[in-house]
């Protein structure tokens, strides 16, 4: 949700701006993109495992993956108050 928002509100300003040539290309890298990410995803969940043995799971990968599934959540649910906190100190810094 955070990628989405993001890529929305720059191409929102790229043709806000008449820079529909930079829209242009930001939606054929995030296609290009899209494809090297569903390459992996299905290599992850559509092919056989070349293994049968289990991954090590341990505390600092556990902790890494909720970390950031959270905070990936978060500025997503919570993306208009993160923006104001971020224009609020560049336009402090700006002064």
């Amino acid at each position: 949700a955070a990628g989405f928002f993001g890529k929305y509100f720059l191409l929102s300003a790229a043709i806000g701006s008449n820079l529909t040539w930079l829209a242009i290309a930001v939606m054929i890298t995030s296609v290009i993109s899209a494809a090297f990410y569903l390459r992996v995803i299905m290599t992850m969940y559509m092919r056989e495992s070349t293994s049968d043995e289990p991954i090590p799971s341990n505390w600092p990968r556990a902790l890494a993956a909720l970390t950031t599934t959270v905070a990936t959540l978060a500025i997503g649910v919570l993306a208009t108050p993160v923006l104001n906190v971020i224009t609020t100190g560049l336009k402090s810094i700006a002064r």
